[in-house]
């Protein structure tokens, strides 16, 4: 199917995810978002995949849609909500999909990543990461009640 052999190049990426997305995966359909390739650009699509993360309680759907709700979602905050936007609210989303089951322990793929960025330090987990390494204390409640919408929006 593949004669070039170059099944993880970005288009070729960028296919598999499309086709993935078509045939139902949701983590595919927020990973297309995230790489700004969405299957449509409709403002009401792209809210309600938001809300079809949030209610499926898929970590990797929240996981690829962490990436898509960083800076470059700031200029749709009525689509994306308030959890958007920033880099918080990529950490935030990140977080809920720790809390909804992904591997984030130090040994796990999300640790892996970060620690191949040499951002991971001597934390056990994610959430450690998050709230010992990269964020002041202060930050620690409105983060957690950041995850806490994040988690309910599908509720």
């Amino acid at each position: 199917e593949n004669p070039r052999g170059d099944t993880f190049t970005s288009p070729a990426t960028l296919a598999n995810r499309t086709r993935a997305a078509k045939a139902g995966s949701l983590a595919a359909e927020a990973a297309l978002v995230a790489s700004r390739a969405p299957l449509s650009r409709d403002e009401n699509y792209l809210r309600e995949l938001r809300e079809r993360v949030a209610r499926s309680r898929d970590p990797e759907a929240f996981l690829a849609m962490a990436d898509a709700m960083g800076p470059e979602a700031s200029s749709l905050p009525h689509v994306f909500g308030p959890e958007s936007g920033t880099e918080e609210a990529t950490l935030a989303w990140t977080l809920a999909a720790c809390r909804t089951g992904l591997d984030c322990r130090s040994n796990g793929a999300l640790m892996t990543t970060y620690c191949l960025a040499g951002i991971c330090g001597p934390y056990n987990n994610f959430e450690q990461l998050v709230f010992e390494g990269l964020l002041p204390a202060s930050e620690r409640n409105r983060i957690n009640e950041m995850v806490g919408r994040v988690i309910s929006h599908g509720e």
